[in-house]
């Protein structure tokens, strides 16, 4: 996403503003991540302008003075948790002061995104269980079917697809259950025997969790039923992704990735 401002000087520049407007209910904000200046090549991103000052705008409200670092490497801004909760979120950024380019007064950010907490997810290509099939996970819709379990009666069940969320994450990590790989947020809960685990236990999301170890069992879709697999080995993944998950299911909390049992988002105790 190229963000550029042709203005007839630097001075013009100043006061340009990047909105980003986040619907009522949308995934909490905790960083701003951005790639500052033209990133076609060295002599393009050298030759123009760039960004040296930001300051964000929460809902019209100063929030916040980023000071941009004149770099190609991607730039990371810790924020305090920002949510829509009642209302839309408003996220306004004003530039302040820019780096002078070698030839021209041209200035841009390359890229400008958000990273966040609340929506605990799994990476593109996951493959969801359905009465079907597995279907990756990308590729579902609100009213979809797909096979959940039924901690009850501890049988699988069709279930109607509620709700489902995206949201681009870094803290990831890919676990491998017996040759079973699934790259998840460290937060994602799985379960097991009544139990649910998570590599980063917190209860952000109305459920408590107990820590995803290597060794730990968990609950597994398989031909012949629900079975348990061991975690062998989880490494943490230096990358970010846009992920993907089911926030809410017409009824029951958990649903089959990869072939693992994990819960929805929108799940309490």
């Amino acid at each position: 996403m190229l963000i550029s401002f042709n203005p007839s000087s630097l001075d013009s520049a100043v006061k340009k503003r990047i909105i980003s407007r986040r619907t009522k209910g949308s995934p909490p904000v905790t960083t701003v991540e951005l790639y500052n200046g033209y990133m076609k090549s060295e002599k393009t991103w050298h030759d123009n302008a760039r960004v040296k000052q930001l300051k964000l705008y929460v809902n019209d409200m100063p929030f916040a003075l980023l000071n941009v670092q004149d770099t190609k490497a991607k730039q990371l801004f810790a924020v305090d948790t920002l949510q829509g909760k009642d209302k839309d979120l408003n996220l306004k950024f004003e530039i302040v002061d820019v780096y002078k380019g070698d030839k021209y007064e041209d200035v841009a950010l390359s890229e400008i995104e958000f990273d966040g907490i609340g929506v605990h997810c799994f990476a593109t290509g996951t493959k969801i269980a359905t009465p079907d099939g597995e279907v990756p996970i990308e590729k579902l819709a609100i009213g979809n079917t797909v096979l959940t379990y039924n901690e009850a009666t501890q049988q699988t069940e069709s279930t109607t697809i509620v709700a489902l969320a995206n949201e681009q994450h870094s803290n990831l990590y890919e676990l491998d259950f017996l040759g079973t790989k699934i790259t998840a947020t460290d937060d994602h809960p799985f379960f097991n025997a009544g139990q649910f685990y998570s590599i980063k236990t917190n209860q952000l999301y109305g459920l408590q969790t107990q820590p995803l170890q290597v060794g730990q069992k968990i609950s597994f879709l398989t031909p012949t039923g629900v079975a348990d697999k061991a975690l062998t080995t989880m490494k943490p993944l230096n990358r970010t992704e846009i992920m993907y998950t089911i926030t809410k299911l017409a009824r029951n909390r958990l649903f089959f990735a990869n072939g693992a049992c994990v819960a929805v988002e929108d799940v309490k105790e």
